[in-house]
């Protein structure tokens, strides 16, 4: 039982220290990213993304001819 414990508390460390680690750098948009694919039953990127995840229209800027 002790032997349990201690790996459930390694394990629960190694969580915390990762989400500080997450939010430390930055990152948070990888839980945005598990929420609405992995926990939703997606194992991969599929064409629905668009919809789930912030886009915007890039405008083309005037255009130059190659040398």
């Amino acid at each position: 039982m002790k032997i349990l414990k201690n790996i459930l508390k390694g394990l629960f460390i190694a969580l915390v220290l990762a989400n500080v680690a997450i939010y430390i750098t930055g990152n948070t948009h990888l839980y945005k990213g598990l929420s609405d694919t992995y926990f939703q039953g997606r194992l991969k990127p599929s064409v629905d993304n668009p919809d789930i995840f912030h886009t915007r229209t890039l405008k083309a800027g005037e255009s130059f001819p190659w040398a």
